[in-house]
């Protein structure tokens, strides 16, 4: 005797389960649930979601979170070192306000630099003078240079004035000035102008 082998179905009308036998297969009958005639054909294997398809899902959300996360980072940081910047920009704005530049040498400006101003008494001669040097920081020759000098005394009043004079000054030459000084109470002296002929 042989033994048949019984399949499991679904009704069509009322998609509830059941058996049939193997040679029945195509033919209709009546659904044992609901009573309606059905077409006996093996039931459809339960849909199951692709675990491709779940972790492609998966992996694109991580991926999107961590690309947003990086950009609301990175926005974030913008807008900090923007601000640290302004505060810097603020800080050094009241610092320089504070604390204003030094005015500009008006003798570089006119390409020369000048030294500070000694007081030397000449050996075995009543001679006093104001010695100093005067450097053309230009790349032309300068003709008829004048230097004026404001003798102080020890109180750093002004008790006179004193010139010398240079015919023709070499390009990025030096000039060492030696003004005669008259007024015994002379301590210091500082330059005060540097004239050019024109």
């Amino acid at each position: 005797m042989t033994m048949t082998k019984d399949l499991r179905g679904e009704c069509q009308q009322c998609g509830c389960p059941f058996n049939f036998p193997a040679e029945s297969t195509g033919l209709t009958a009546d659904c044992p649930h609901c009573g309606q005639p059905t077409e006996l054909l093996l039931a459809l294997p339960p849909e199951t979601k692709s675990p491709v398809n779940t972790k492609t899902i998966i992996y694109t959300v991580l991926i999107i979170l961590i690309l947003g996360g990086g950009f609301l980072g990175a926005v974030l940081a913008l807008k900090r070192a923007e601000r640290l910047t302004a505060r810097q920009r603020e800080a050094t704005m009241k610092a320089a306000a504070q604390n204003p530049p030094p005015p500009a040498d008006p003798f570089a400006q006119a390409g020369f630099n000048v030294s500070p101003v000694t007081i030397e008494k000449t050996q075995g001669d009543s001679l006093v003078h104001a010695t100093g040097k005067i450097r053309n920081l230009t790349n032309r020759q300068r003709f008829g240079v004048r230097v004026e000098i404001e003798l102080l005394d020890a109180a750093g009043n002004k008790v006179g004035d004193a010139k010398d004079y240079q015919a023709a000054l070499e390009p990025a030459g030096e000039w060492q000035f030696r003004a005669l000084v008259v007024d015994k109470r002379v301590v210091t002296a500082k330059v005060v102008a540097i004239k050019e002929a024109q």
